[in-house]
């Protein structure tokens, strides 16, 4: 199964830096990831740019969430996406684990390490949020709103 990393950071501290280092190449290596979108701001594009890593692409975070969330998934290009955050590490299994729940049910929550949804629900759910101004923080929030539950895994 074909899939983008979408990774939502606002600030991309040293600490955080030295996660995506160590769980990139889970996603590099892996021929089924397609991409690997970061969004953050421009201070740590400048510094990823220095180091650059296979198959990312940075996109400039907004002022505003909702439109800093909607410019992060429109990047992506496959119809499943993993959305992680930069707390902690994770192995191979776990995103295996993940994709797996992923072939069954269209949104994915490992245990708040990796969410996993069906690109086109996230879309969905986004510009439903957009339009009727509601205040969201997160990929996770966006897809509550469309009354589809995240399965816990």
């Amino acid at each position: 199964m074909k899939y983008s990393v979408l990774i939502h950071e606002s600030k991309l501290n040293d600490e955080k830096l030295e996660v995506l280092q160590k769980i990139a190449p889970l996603f590099i290596d892996d021929p089924n990831c397609s991409q690997i979108v970061i969004g953050c701001d421009n201070e740590a594009i400048m510094k990823l740019s220095s180091r650059p890593i296979s198959k990312s692409m940075f996109v400039p975070m907004e002022r505003f969430n909702y439109m800093a969330l909607f410019r992060g998934l429109k990047a992506v290009k496959e119809e499943i996406v993993l959305v992680i955050r930069l707390n902690e590490t994770f192995n191979k299994e776990e995103v295996e684990k993940t994709l797996e729940a992923l072939s069954k049910y269209p949104a994915i929550s490992n245990k708040d390490i990796i969410q996993g949804f069906d690109t086109r629900l996230l879309m969905f759910s986004l510009q439903v949020a957009i339009e009727m101004n509601f205040a969201i923080n997160s990929y996770g929030d966006v897809v509550k709103l469309a009354d589809t539950p995240i399965q816990y895994i």
